[in-house]
């Protein structure tokens, strides 16, 4: 079980740098990257602007750096309940 939180604590970590240097960047990049990505992608997202995708990403994003942060208070708090309430199993 410890492994397990020690992996989660790990991927929660890479989750929100990956959120904070990516809301870091300026929009112009942010622009210049989704815009390449229509492009390879043909006309399969035609149907809407760059600016609501740039909205999308954004909202995802801060969805994702919430999610990390309560993943990593959900793990400690278990630390700390497993501290406090041994079990005899190991």
């Amino acid at each position: 079980m410890r492994v397990n939180a020690y992996v989660c604590i790990f991927l929660s970590l890479i989750l929100i740098v990956f959120v904070i240097a990516t809301s870091s960047l300026p929009a112009q990049k942010i622009d210049q990257l989704l815009q390449e990505a229509f492009d390879k992608m043909g006309d399969v997202y035609s149907d809407m602007s760059l600016e609501k995708y740039v909205q999308l990403m954004k909202g995802v994003s801060l969805f994702l750096l919430g999610l990390g942060i309560l993943l990593l208070v959900h793990i400690f708090l278990n630390f700390q309940l497993q501290k406090q309430y041994p079990t005899d199993a190991k």
